[in-house]
């Protein structure tokens, strides 16, 4: 067998695993020590540390032993071995870092600035060990399959294309497959296994000696060699700055097409996999043409010189490539199987703006090698110093570009200096590294080179700066907004984007509006806003800081428009301490003062700029109330804001009777992961209050203890001025406004959670590999709103038991006007409550007030004037006539208004009962009969007779036809009847046991989640 071709799976598998373990360490990492842009720096320039020190020392020592391919194996048996210990040694790294670090809010600053070491040492200690042994496998297989100096060339070429290739598969496959499928520890076991089988291929195959099978291609004179200490000196230098380059662009591409293609992990590896193509390539290209590679100095540096000016020529083109992909984007159909073409379409984008220069930067390395190496003896040394100094390139750019270079300059002018220091390097090195041309050659050489460059700069000189409009188009949700470039344009041309600054750790951008209206975009995402936003952003901090008896000190996570943060300082509390991984986000929030009221300017706040989950990991304050809006979980990182050990850790740093209320998303999100985000949610806080923010979002109060019905409590936090003030501008002016905000009881909850299947863990990463699935399909949940207790009106809701003490007090019209807030308008809810509303108050559209009708839609008020004598008189005449399928609709149909009307007017209740018990006391057709006793179980619940509607489902238990045991699970959830539910479930489980049944109960006993 030809052992070279064994070798091609072998080094192949090896650069797969190497991303790999890039990935899974860095995620496990970073799970502990934070996500800030500190630590994602560290953890890189650690990971690449490595991997320079390892190259050298065993570049080195593959010269010195006979057979580099069994050092290969034993390097990688190692890295497996070491995979299978990092669980074990990752926890006792991390025991000992939370001993270390602690700080206040007022010290955390200061900490960060010490807490920098603690990384540090924390990265080394985990990531040096393994990055090391990866580092020296490809100087020690180099060195195996090269028997003669003139095949160096060739070998290094080839190796690092194959290796190249192996990581650009691992970054696809991690991303698409074994992560989603095995999590972090699965895949981290996984990838130990392929370690142990590279490692046993190749000590099998060093048994059969050197792979001589690589022919030598012999070579012409390389012409006058100047001294070798020089050239290295010289080699070394030019690769470094090349490694800087890399890692440059590749810092400045990824957030630019972070703001196109979407902030997804998915997204994220087809960038970093269409980066690596281009190294692949470019390196395989020198082993097809390597006959003409007669000067690999000077090749070096046309290299460089045509891969800057290759990054410079499309530079023009940016503005075009949001709306080419969104266009793309909007022609695929929303199912599951569309979203890998979505996903190759990514890819394709990034290759025809990636892929030309980084073709030429793949064969920086190789070409290097060839041009610094002085004879067999010395391969491996040669390799693993080139590749060491390119490395220490690497580490450097990742500091430099992305800690710097990134906010002082911005992503567009990065990749512009970038490239012409690039093509100034590639320059030089045409002119240093020339060895080999014969001197009528180098004045023609240095005139095209010189040309070039001066080209390059010309275009970025004349071309002016990207549009920023183009960059809040959100291509990323595929929804076209104009058919051509020049209408978008149009379109965006009267919006003025005062801000448009790229921080270490994310975009920022500011927007605002001909209208006045301001928005903050987080990564080519809106984020905030002044306008449909507002209830969310007001009412994140006001519902919990009403509920909760006696609030002093909160902390909101995700400082964003600073509205959240000015709504908590609305109340009379000690301290609001709000934490953000942005830096620049103190300026964006400026745009926002006339809506945030400046927290800055009172005494009682602190921004505090760190990774949320390791300022509250590690801080000694506790708090009574915990404020969340993180980003939306489809976005990669994020899904940690909503796994379960971040909500342990939260729950940790709240008092004893504290409150944490956490932001999510109603769209873009099927109902299989909002149970699955409840259920994390509900399996930390044992009393969860689910409330509605704008239109589309829900705001979940997770609770240590049950709200009491403190109405007068509550009034009293309501009635603060400010607070008042606050509330009024999203049409909320009672205490029954704000209560009829609740969209479901802790006991709905715990029926939502049982529905799911897994909670989202760090280990599973459930959100953040499946998110990006419901983003692309347009999932909207139904469960919500197919069961949102509103529409029901049992006592289990605060605002239900609230208006109970009131008696017969119509509240109608004040609702009525909440609902029809246009960023507080729900289909469905304001029909059904209008419906109720006008059989309150007789008299056609003349009893409606002008302000009621000019806020509805258009149409809103225009449906014939039912009176309830008249709608019980169309279901009474239908029943005696027998048409009783009619009858049993429209008695469907209108439940829920009837239920609203008869919660807010007990004589309308009554008047209900009373015909519901008539109708069914004559009627004698099963199905009918059946519907009218469920009408009669919601309308006891609706007038609070909790007792009289127990004893009518356990009376109704034994024929689950007439009964629907989700039905009545349901309804005795309503009334807060756990004894009764206990019974229920007992039941179902006699008969049919689905899973959803066994897991309520476990919710119910307290048993975790399986």
């Amino acid at each position: 067998m030809n052992t070279p071709r064994l070798i091609v799976p072998i080094f192949f598998t090896s650069g797969a695993l190497a991303l790999g373990y890039q990935v899974l360490w860095s995620k496990m990492l970073l799970g502990f020590i934070g996500v800030s842009a500190w630590s994602y720096s560290i953890v890189l320039a650690s990971f690449m540390a490595g991997l320079a020190i390892g190259s050298v020392v065993f570049g080195r020592l593959s010269d010195r032993i006979s057979n580099s391919l069994k050092l290969f194996a034993y390097l990688e048996l190692g890295v497996g071995l070491y995979a299978i210990a990092y669980p074990g040694l990752s926890e006792v790294v991390s025991s000992v870092y939370s001993g270390w670090v602690h700080f206040t809010p007022e010290t955390a600053s200061a900490s960060q600035l010490t807490g920098i070491w603690f990384k540090v040492i924390a990265s080394v200690i985990l990531l040096l060990p393994p990055t090391i042994l990866m580092g020296g496998t490809y100087p020690a297989l180099v060195r195996y399959c090269t028997s003669v100096r003139e095949s160096l060339g060739h070998n290094v070429s080839r190796l690092y294309a194959i290796n190249a290739l192996g990581a650009v598969a691992g970054s696809l496959g991690m991303a698409f497959g074994v992560l989603p499928w095995l999590g972090l520890t699965g895949s981290l076991m996984l990838l130990a296994l392929c370690n142990g089988l590279v490692a046993v291929m190749a000590l099998a195959l060093s048994a059969r000696g050197s792979a001589d099978a690589y022919s030598p291609v012999a070579r012409t004179g390389t012409g006058a060699e100047e001294p070798r200490s020089a050239a290295l000196r010289k080699g070394h230098v030019l690769i470094l700055i090349a490694g800087v380059m890399s890692f440059s662009y590749e810092i400045g591409w990824t957030r630019f097409f972070g703001l196109v293609l979407g902030s997804s992990t998915y997204s994220f590896a087809v960038m970093l996999a269409a980066f690596i193509s281009g190294i692949s390539i470019g390196s395989y290209l020198l082993v097809k043409y390597r006959d003409r590679v007669i000067s690999p100095g000077a090749w070096f540096g046309w290299s460089q010189l045509l891969a800057g000016a290759l990054v410079l020529l499309p530079i023009p083109l940016y503005d075009y490539i949001p709306w080419v992909f969104a266009k793309f984007g909007s022609t695929l159909s929303f199912s599951g199987e569309a979203y890998f073409m979505y996903e190759a379409g990514k890819i394709i984008i990034c290759y025809l703006v990636m892929l030309p220069p980084t073709i030429l930067i793949g064969m920086a390395v190789p070409l290097m090698i060839q041009y610094s190496s002085s004879g067999l003896d010395t391969c491996g040394k040669t390799t693993g110093l080139i590749y060491a100094w390119n490395t220490w390139g690497n580490v450097l750019g990742a500091l430099l570009a992305g800690m710097l270079l990134l906010s002082l300059l911005g992503m567009e002018q990065l990749l512009r200096w970038t490239a012409i220091v690039h093509v100034a390097v590639g320059v030089t090195a045409v002119w240093m590294l020339r060895s080999g041309v014969g001197r009528q050659s180098r004045a023609t050489l240095w005139s095209v080179a010189g040309g070039t460059a001066l080209g390059a700069v010309i275009i970025v000189m004349l071309y002016g700066s990207w549009d920023r409009n183009m960059f809040r188009m959100l291509p990323f949700r595929r929804k076209l907004i104009a058919e051509s470039f020049d209408e978008l344009k149009e379109k965006l041309e009267g919006d003025e984007v005062p801000m448009f600054a790229d921080d270490p750790a994310g975009h920022l951008m500011i927007v605002i509006r001909p209208d006045g209206t301001t928005g903050l975009y987080v990564n080519g995402k809106p984020d905030a806003s002044s306008g449909g936003d507002m209830p969310t952003q007001l009412l994140s901090s006001h519902v919990p800081l009403i509920l909760h008896p006696s609030p002093r000190d909160v902390c909101v996570v995700g400082f964003g428009s600073g509205v959240s943060a000015g709504a908590a300082l609305a109340h009379p509390v000690d301290r609001v301490d709000a934490v953000d991984i942005l830096p620049s986000i103190r300026e964006a929030a400026g745009y926002f003062k006339p809506w945030n009221g400046d927290p800055f300017s009172d005494d009682r706040f602190r921004l505090i700029v760190d990774d949320a989950r390791n300022y509250l990991a590690y801080t000694t304050q506790k708090y009574d109330v915990i404020v969340a809006e993180p980003s939306n979980p489809w976005v990669a990182g994020v899904g940690s804001m909503f796994a379960r050990e971040y909500y342990l850790l939260s729950r940790d740093t709240l008092r004893k009777n504290g409150m944490y209320m956490q932001w999510l998303q109603g769209y873009e999100l099927g109902d299989d992961l909002l149970v699955s985000v409840l259920r994390t949610f509900r399996d930390v806080f044992p009393f969860v209050y689910i409330f509605q923010g704008s239109a589309a979002d829900f705001l979940l109060v997770g609770a240590l203890s049950p709200v009491k019905d403190d109405w007068a409590g509550m009034q009293a936090r309501m009635d603060v001025p400010e607070v008042k003030k606050q509330l009024s501008d999203i049409s909320i002016r009672s205490l029954s406004d704000f209560l009829f905000l609740q969209r479901f009881s802790p006991l709905t909850v715990d029926y939502l959670a049982a529905r799911a299947r897994r909670v989202n863990t760090d280990d599973n990463l459930l959100l953040e590999y499946n998110a990006p699935f419901d983003l692309f399909q347009k999932k909207s949940p139904s469960l919500p709103v197919s069961l949102d207790e509103r529409f029901f009106a049992p006592p289990s809701l605060l605002w239900r038991r609230y208006i109970a003490t009131g008696g017969d007090v119509d509240r109608g019209t004040e609702l009525m006007a909440m609902l029809l807030d246009k960023r507080l308008y729900l289909d469905g809810l304001a029909e059904s409550f209008r419906d109720a509303y006008m059989r309150l108050h007789p008299g056609g559209m003349s009893s409606i007030p002008g302000t009621l009708v000019r806020k509805a839609p258009e149409g809103f008020w225009d449906r014939p004037d039912e009176t309830r004598e008249r709608l019980m008189g169309r279901i009474g005449y239908l029943l005696e006539t027998g048409l009783y399928r009619d009858a049993a609709r429209l008695v469907q149909s209108a439940s829920r208004s009837v239920l609203i009307e008869s919660a807010l007017s007990s004589r309308a209740g009554e008047a209900w009962l009373g015909a519901v018990k008539a109708w069914r006391g004559k009627q004698k057709v099963a199905a009918v009969e059946n519907v009218l006793r469920l009408l009669e179980v919601d309308l006891l619940l609706a007038a609070g007779q909790v007792q009289a509607a127990a004893r009518v489902i356990k009376a109704r238990v034994s024929d689950l036809e007439k009964m629907p045991m989700d039905y009545a699970v349901l309804r005795a959830g309503f009334g807060g009847d756990v004894e009764l539910r206990g019974l229920l479930l007992k039941k179902y489980r006699e008969r049919n046991r689905p899973v959803w049944v066994d897991r309520l109960g476990d919710i119910d006993e307290g048993r975790p989640f399986q």
